[in-house]
């Protein structure tokens, strides 16, 4: 198969496809561009040896970068404790080399969501994608390990360093470093192609081994003796006579570890002690108690007991260190500020936390000035280092853990975009303040920053047993929400499957819960699960979930709400994927007349459903109707508000109006709106959406009627391209895809004879491919690749049959398996895909 993007495949990129893939794909990127945290290099010291390694293992030869696009990147892997300094000598080389490359780029590794947001705001520095628009994560991933395959850069962007001709290379050096990599499998999928380099901090031994060609790396030990005394004196501006002996005993008692030694210099910075001072409370078991007051525990395992008495949390104030208590129960790296002073009911506030603006700013100060926490004061965020938060949560009693545990889930839970409206009669108290936000792109901005903490509280909640047992129902219950929706909102930016536990820890939640709305978020979880099914053609799970979610909502509603309107929505997909028509309609003009009762009717995706529903019924006159009427009503009531939904419901109406005049003959109105349809989600998302990959195909679909053949050829690849970012999920659509190129490559063929036969008459000259046609390869047999495609697409086809029907119970329910390969024909793929992609 021909792919327009080799660097998906692994395939190195066709010299001849390279400017004219970068000018379709990419505008020029900006170059240089460097993106690092701030740091100190100036209280850099020692490392030498290591820096010197990593330099000959990383640094482009000469300056440049080797001129193929095929090769692999070469890696580097800072392993070792927490605290030992890794990010520190990772910084330092970034900094001390960064005018050796053209483009550095610094990506926090310790989740996939910040994996994905790092990639995305890289190539937002590139100026190869704007801030607002909504690609998902793997379109994201997808064109960056593009550029990073095959780093073209224009021939005026320089390092400023002067280069002859000879050295001017078109492909850009390039520093990718993934920083506190802690789970090195994670990186499987932002590993890039190139000819790169690749600098890795991990506490994960196993971070070496990430290039498999052979281990690169090493373990970072401590600070060697002379290095730490000279970072202790250096930070305490102690260099007195006394200084050099107490910086010893102190780098002997804290093992070396720089983040531990530049606490205890702090701490003798704040209280303007000298180091042999210091030394001295140190070693005075009285004073030691009394200065740092923290109990040694076995939570805090792999780090020295020193650690946990460097930081004398014990010794702040009770807002202070209320404040860092909760802070520990965060995702340390980018905890924002306008989530952590809201207004607390009493039942959610831990002890002494601050809920004053004037308290809270009292208590950060605190923390600032011992060095605690850092704040970026350009967009109002905390950092602080894991380790103070492993060290503070150790700290705590069991019912304090709890506390503090209900307190950062109210506040997670507090400014949170809700997906599904809430039930009228769900309790006040679990009633949040934004919901109803289900598919509107407006709260992802929110969630991108909050995901990271619900996270972290879902290792939390694994990693302490008793959370689950004398955690208190409410907070239990909001936590579950949470853990839900925003597992649903990876599904909206293109998570498929693996949602690690978040589903299944909700369920567990509310089937051991005595609230009275477990029910209610029961039927949300099963609600969630039975769209994700229903999306990646998993129907028979999607009908089980479903259907038990409107029996949960009707039998927690009283009267009518928006929620129940949505449940008979959801029912009626699954009724309308079996081919019970006139059920799926029933439900869907129940939900339609129950909106309009409560008075909140506006044209949505189950419009267009409904209409697609007439049309499989074979009522086309009414399915004219509703989708005319909703176009109408729609356009009218939104206008540009229309594509705030990633859903684009309007682009769904077009195209199931084009799907209607198919049906009528009217080829020509049919090819119109499909076109509308395709303008609409061209507008409102990325080209690797998988509604834009229907889109797409159908497009191809009345091009190749019309011979077409060139953009017929674009369009169908940009379709397979799409769906291939999950292969399995929407194995259907890839069989179906296939198969029409298959036919346009047939047709193609034909074309090429036909065109090979004309003798051009004398004086003129044989006709030329239009301007499409000619952006397509006429050296390629499409012959041989018409029999390849076929191939594919009936080999997938049968895995995917043999799939459903082991997932069915052994229940094939599709007589067409029976037939050769050579018997299928259209009808045959279509049957395999959601209705609403047909």
């Amino acid at each position: 198969m021909l792919s327009i993007f080799p660097a998906l495949t692994g395939d190195a990129l066709p010299s001849t496809d390279f400017e004219v893939l970068h000018s379709m794909f990419f505008t020029t990127p900006q170059l240089p561009c460097v993106r690092l945290p701030v740091s100190n290099t100036s209280l850099f010291l020692g490392r030498q040896d290591v820096l010197d390694m990593i330099a000959q293992t990383l640094l482009p030869l000469n300056g440049r970068q080797s001129s193929s696009t095929g090769g692999l990147p070469k890696y580097f892997s800072l392993c070792g404790l927490g605290g030992v300094g890794k990010t520190e000598v990772a910084l330092e080389f970034a900094y001390r080399y960064k005018h050796n490359y053209d483009a550095i780029f610094w990506i926090q590794a310790d989740s996939q969501e910040k994996l994905n947001q790092g990639y995305r705001d890289a190539l937002v520095d590139l100026k190869l994608q704007k801030p607002s628009d909504t690609a998902s994560h793997a379109a994201c991933r997808a064109l960056m390990k593009m550029w990073l395959a095959s780093p073209w850069k224009p021939a005026t962007s320089s390092r400023g360093v002067l280069q002859t001709a000879a050295q001017w290379s078109p492909y850009a050096t390039w520093l990718l470093i993934f920083d506190k990599a802690d789970q090195p499998a994670s990186l499987q999928d932002f590993l890039p192609h190139g000819n790169g380099s690749i600098l890795i901090t991990s506490r994960d031994p196993l971070a070496k081994m990430v290039d498999l060609r052979e281990p690169s790396g090493l373990t970072l030990p401590p600070l060697e003796e002379e290095e730490g005394v000279t970072l202790l004196k250096e930070l305490t501006f102690d260099r007195s006579r006394k200084a050099d002996s107490s910086a010893r005993q102190l780098f002997r008692s804290f093992s070396g570890l720089p983040f531990a030694l530049t606490q205890i210099a702090c701490i003798a910075r704040h209280w303007q002690l000298r180091l042999d001072e210091v030394w001295a409370w140190y070693c005075n078991p009285s004073k030691h108690t009394n200065l740092f007051r923290l109990k040694h525990s076995s939570a805090v395992s792999g780090y020295p007991y020193t650690i946990a008495t460097a930081w004398s949390l014990e010794s702040l104030g009770p807002a202070a260190k209320a404040l860092i208590t909760v802070l520990a129960f965060f995702d340390s790296d980018q905890v924002q500020e306008y989530i952590l002073i809201p207004s607390i009911p009493p039942e959610s506030t831990f002890l002494s936390y601050p809920t004053k603006l004037e308290s809270y700013c009292e208590a950060r100060a605190e923390l600032i000035q011992s060095s605690l926490v850092h704040r970026t004061q350009t967009v109002s965020e905390l950092t602080m280092h894991r380790l103070v938060g492993d060290v503070a949560r150790a700290a705590l009693e069991i019912e304090e853990s709890i506390a503090a545990f209900s307190t950062v889930v109210y506040l997670i839970w507090f400014g949170w975009p809700f997906a599904l409206p809430v039930g009228s009669h769900v309790h006040e108290s679990l009633r949040p303040k934004i919901n109803n936000v289900r598919f509107h792109t407006a709260r992802w901005p929110i969630c991108v920053a909050l995901y990271p903490h619900i996270r972290q509280l879902k290792h939390l909640w694994q990693s302490m047993s008793s959370m689950a047992v004398m955690l208190p129902d409410l907070p239990r219950m909001r936590f579950a929400m949470l853990l839900s929706d925003a597992a649903w909102y990876q599904h909206e930016r293109g998570r498929t499957r693996d949602f690690d536990d978040y589903f299944q820890i909700a369920i567990e939640i509310c089937q051991t819960s005595c609230h009275p709305d477990n029910e209610s978020l029961l039927s949300d979880i099963h609600c969630f699960l039975g769209a994700i099914a229903a999306d990646t053609n998993h129907h028979a799970l999607s009908r089980k979930h479903k259907d038990l979610s409107h029996v949960l909502q009707t039998k927690v509603t009283k009267g009518e709400d928006e929620r129940l309107a949505l449940s008979f929505s959801e029912r009626a997909v699954s009724r309308i994927q079996d081919g019970r028509y006139q059920e799926g309609i029933a439900d869907l003009q129940a939900e339609r007349n129950m909106r309009w009762r409560l008075g909140v009717y506006i044209p949505l995706s189950r419009d267009a459903n409904l209409g697609q529903a007439y049309l499989l019924n074979g009522q086309q006159t009414e399915s004219e109707i509703v989708l005319h009427l909703a176009l109408e009503e729609r356009q009218q009531d939104l206008r540009k508000k229309d594509k705030e939904s990633f859903r684009h419901v309007t682009g769904r109406i077009l195209y199931a109006l084009g799907n209607v005049y198919i049906m009528q003959g009217r080829l020509d109105e049919a090819f119109d709106f499909h076109q509308q349809a395709f303008d609409h989600y061209r507008s409102a998302t990325d080209e690797w959406d998988h509604r834009m990959a229907d889109v797409n195909h159908k497009l191809a679909e009345h091009l190749l009627c019309r011979k077409r053949h060139g953009e017929a050829y674009i369009h169908i690849h940009a379709a397979i391209n799409a769906y291939n970012l999950d292969p399995e999920a929407y194995k259907p659509e890839l069989a179906r895809s296939m198969y029409l190129q298959a036919r346009i490559e047939i047709s193609f063929a034909d074309e090429q004879q036909a065109r090979q036969e004309e003798e051009p008459t004398e004086g003129s000259a044989a006709s030329a491919p239009d301007s499409q046609t000619a952006s397509v390869p006429y050296h390629i047999d499409f012959k041989a690749t018409a029999l390849d495609s076929a191939r594919e697409a009936c080999r997938l086809r049968r895995e995917w049959l043999c799939k459903k029907a082991r997932r069915d119970g052994g229940v094939q329910g599709d007589a067409s398996v029976e037939k050769g390969d050579w018997e299928l024909g259209p009808e045959d793929f279509d049957v395999l895909v959601t209705f609403w992609s047909r």
